[in-house]
C-alpha cells in the first residue's frame, strides 16, 4: 500500500485513497493529500491532478535550491476519514480498574451465576480487590452485601454499567464508610449519594471504591495501564479525546505524569474534575511542584465537572414521570447552592463547565444552570458550557431552541441507544432516547463521545446511522461531524477537515468499512445488537492511524 523514493529529503506522506470523506462536504470525494510529519499538518490536499503538480513543483524547487528532493512515502487506495475524537471518555478511571483484572459481567443472567464466576476468579488472586463490572441490574435485580460475604473475605466490588452504583461486601462496606469519613473530614466537604448497610453504594461512595482501589496500586502502575489504553484509541482510530472526569488524585498525578512523558502526543485535549477534586489539587499545588507536576496544569485545558442527576442504571435520573417500574422521579445530585457556586469558581478560575445530565427532568436542571451561568456575562468563546449524555431531552424541540440560543454545546453518546435496556423502567420513552437528527436541527454544537459504554467511537458513529427512530437517525457525513470536526471547534483546534493547513490526524481503512457505515439497514431494537461482533466487524477495517502525519498504527 505504500512506497518510498530513494532521495532523503524533507519526509512527506501523499494519500491516493479511493475514496474521502470530510465532515464540512456532503458525500465521497475524489481527492488526495499531502501531510508533512514534521509540521504535522495537511500540506496540500484537493483534486489529484493538482495535488500531483503541487508535487513537482516542490521537487523542482528543491532542485533550484539545490537541497535534497522530498522523501515521499506513497499510500495508496481505501478509504479516508479524519481521526475521531471520543468527547467523553475516561481513560484514567477505568485503566484503574483494569488493575484488578475484573470481571466483564455484561453476559451473566443470574445471581448464582455472577456468583460462581466472582469464586472461580477468587481463587486465582491472591488477595486484593476482586471486581466485577457491567452488572445487568435488569436482570440480577436483588444482589447484596450478604451475597458477596459468600464470595470472598477480601474486598469485592461489583458496579453497574453506569458506574454510579455498585455492590460491595462486607469488609468493603466497613472500608469504604472509614475512608469515606475521612475523606469528608480532609477534604471539608460532604459526599453525594448512599452508602446503605445491604452494600449498595450510589454517586460519590461509587468514587470512594475507584480510590481504595487505585490506593492499592501505585500511581506509575495507574499510568502505564493508562498509556496501554491510549495505544489501544489510536488503533481504534480514536486520535484525541476529553477526559470527562479524573475521579481520584492518585488520576490527577498520572494524568500529569503521562503529560509531561508524551509532550504532543498526549491526546487528551479537555480534562475535568469535580470541584471537590480541584479544591483538594489547589490544597497539594507544593507536592505538585515537588514532584515536577504543576507546570503541566495547563490553563484552558481543565474544567469543572457537575452533576445534575444519576443515572438510568440506579433510577437516579431525574425523569418528568415517574419510572415505570416504581422507582419513583430520580434524585437531584449537586444542591442548586452547589451548582451556583461551582459555576462562580469556574468563572473566577477561567475553567469550561460540563454538567451531567440524563433525565428530561435533569436536563431542566442543567439547563437553568446553563441560564445561570449565562448572566454572569461570561464570554463563551472563551469559557464554555457543556451538558454530558443529553439522552432524554424532551420536548426535544423546546430544549434544543434553549440550547442555541444559551450557545451551549451538548455532548449525547450515541451508545446510549443501548439503553433500550432499560425499557422495564422507562417504558415507550425508550423510542425518545438519544435524538441526534433532531438535536442537529436546532445546532451545530453537538459532540460525540462513548464514555467508554463501550470505548469504540465508530461503533457510535454506526449506532447514530442505523437507529431505530427517524429523530435519533444520521447520515454518515453528520455523524462524522459530531465525532470529528465539532470537537476540534470546541478547543479552536485546527483539525477534524481533509483540507490545508489542518493537523494531518487521519485514518486510512479499507472500503468494506464505507460499506458498513452507508449502508441503508436500520438497527430495529439495539437490545439485540451483538456488540463486540459489531465493533470487530467495524474496527478490522483499519489499516493505517495517522497522528498530526506520524504513521502510529498500522495493520
Amino acid at each position: 500500500m505504500a512506497e518510498n523514493s530513494s532521495e532523503q529529503g524533507r519526509p512527506l506522506t501523499h494519500f491516493q485513497p479511493e475514496v474521502a470523506y470530510s465532515p464540512e462536504k456532503k458525500g465521497p470525494q475524489t481527492i488526495e493529500i499531502v501531510a508533512d510529519p514534521v509540521s504535522g499538518e495537511i500540506l496540500k490536499s484537493g483534486d489529484p491532478r493538482d495535488v500531483r503538480l503541487w508535487i513537482e513543483a516542490e521537487r523542482s524547487r528543491a532542485e533550484a535550491l539545490e537541497q535534497k528532493q522530498p522523501q515521499l512515502e506513497v499510500v495508496r487506495g481505501g478509504l479516508l476519514i479524519p481521526g475521531l475524537v471520543d468527547a467523553h471518555a475516561h481513560p484514567f478511571i477505568y485503566s484503574g480498574l483494569k488493575l484488578h483484572d475484573p470481571i466483564d459481567a455484561s453476559q451473566v443472567e443470574t445471581k448464582e451465576n455472577l456468583i460462581e464466576h466472582l469464586r472461580e476468579k477468587a481463587k486465582e488472586k491472591e488477595g486484593g480487590f476482586l471486581v466485577a463490572t457491567d452488572l445487568q441490574t435488569g436482570k440480577i435485580r436483588d444482589l447484596t452485601r450478604e451475597d458477596l460475604d459468600r464470595v470472598s473475605a477480601e474486598n469485592v466490588v461489583v458496579y453497574d454499567p453506569s458506574y454510579h452504583g455498585c455492590v460491595v461486601n462486607t469488609r468493603t462496606l466497613n472500608e469504604a464508610r472509614k475512608f469515606s469519613g475521612d475523606y469528608e473530614r480532609v477534604a471539608r466537604t460532604k459526599l453525594r449519594g448512599e452508602i446503605l448497610d445491604d452494600g449498595h453504594l450510589t454517586e460519590d461512595y461509587v468514587y470512594m471504591t475507584w480510590e481504595m482501589i487505585e490506593a492499592a496500586k501505585s500511581v506509575e502502575e495507574l499510568a502505564r495501564m493508562t498509556k496501554e489504553e491510549f495505544d489501544r484509541s489510536l488503533r481504534r482510530g480514536v486520535t484525541s479525546l476529553h477526559d470527562l472526569e479524573l475521579g481520584t488524585y492518585n488520576e490527577v498525578i498520572a494524568y500529569l505524569l503521562l503529560r509531561k512523558e508524551m509532550g504532543d502526543k498526549f491526546p487528551v485535549r479537555r480534562v475535568f474534575v469535580q470541584p471537590r477534586t480541584y479544591g483538594y489539587m489547589q490544597g497539594q499545588m507544593d507536592e505538585l511542584r515537588r514532584l515536577g507536576l504543576a507546570d503541566q496544569i495547563a490553563r484552558g485545558e481543565w474544567g469543572l465537572k457537575l452533576y445534575a442527576d444519576g443515572s438510568f442504571g440506579t433510577h437516579t435520573a431525574m425523569v418528568s414521570s415517574p419510572y415505570a417500574d416504581g422507582h419513583g422521579r430520580g434524585a437531584p445530585f449537586f444542591t442548586d447552592e452547589q451548582l451556583n457556586g461551582a459555576i462562580r469558581l469556574a468563572r473566577e478560575e477561567g475553567l469550561d463547565t460540563a454538567i451531567h445530565a440524563i433525565g428530561d427532568s435533569g436536563i431542566q436542571r442543567a439547563l437553568r444552570l446553563a441560564r445561570q451561568w449565562r448572566s454572569m456575562d461570561v464570554n463563551a468563546d472563551d469559557l464554555k458550557f457543556r451538558i454530558e449524555h443529553f439522552e432524554l431531552p424532551t420536548p426535544t424541540g423546546e430544549v434544543m431552541q434553549e440550547v442555541s440560543d444559551l450557545g451551549i454545546w451538548v455532548t449525547p453518546q450515541p451508545n446510549f441507544l443501548l439503553d433500550y435496556v432499560y425499557s422495564d423502567r422507562l417504558g415507550e420513552r425508550v423510542k425518545m432516547l438519544c435524538p441526534h437528527r433532531e438535536m442537529l436541527g436546532y445546532t451545530d454544537r453537538v459532540m460525540f463521545g462513548t464514555d467508554g459504554m463501550p470505548t469504540s467511537m465508530l461503533f457510535a458513529v454506526w449506532l447514530a446511522t442505523h437507529a431505530p427512530e427517524k429523530s435519533q437517525r444520521l447520515n454518515f457525513e453528520q455523524a462524522l461531524l459530531a465525532s470529528s470536526l465539532t470537537a476540534a471547534q470546541y478547543e479552536g483546534e485546527n483539525r477534524g477537515k481533509l483540507v490545508e493547513g489542518q493537523k494531518a490526524d487521519i485514518i486510512v481503512a479499507d472500503r468494506k468499512l464505507e460499506d458498513i457505515l452507508l449502508s441503508s439497514a436500520v438497527v430495529e431494537d439495539p437490545r439485540e445488537v451483538p456488540v463486540s461482533a459489531a465493533i470487530d466487524a467495524l474496527e478490522k477495517n483499519i489499516q493505517k492511524v495517522y497522528l498530526r502525519g506520524e504513521l502510529v498504527h498500522s495493520k
